[in-house]
């Protein structure tokens, strides 16, 4: 019974990328990125070192890899970035010095945005 389980779920699991990829294809992938504010993250540091974090933002804003970027609404709760690409979103975390400093972990994704191109 298990081992019918798993084969049926093994087929469910290959249905859903079959038709994933299907419907991808034609579609350009971004990458989010979301930060999360780990305990050392004090306002006070955050500032600290925003003016940095600022000028690697405005450097990828100006070159056109972001598409969104920005804090959540609830002070403390991270951020997140939409980038053009993957390259783009891992070079930006490279040199942001929040990652540098253990103020933020991050956690990276690849998405399809359906909306793009209509």
């Amino acid at each position: 019974m298990v081992g019918s389980a798993l084969v049926e779920t093994s087929r469910d699991l290959s249905k859903i990328r079959r038709i994933f990829k299907e419907t991808t294809s034609n579609k350009i992938m971004r990458t989010v990125v979301f930060y999360e504010n780990t305990a050392d993250a004090t306002m006070e540091k955050l500032m600290e070192f925003f003016p940095q974090h600022q000028e690697n933002e405005d450097k990828f804003v100006k070159a056109g890899k972001v598409i969104g970027i920005g804090p959540f609404s609830i002070p403390g709760q991270g951020a997140m970035g939409i980038f053009t690409d993957r390259e783009s979103a891992e070079e930006f975390v490279k040199n942001d010095p929040f990652v540098l400093k253990g103020l933020v972990t991050y956690t990276m994704k690849d998405w399809v945005d359906d909306l793009e191109g209509k």
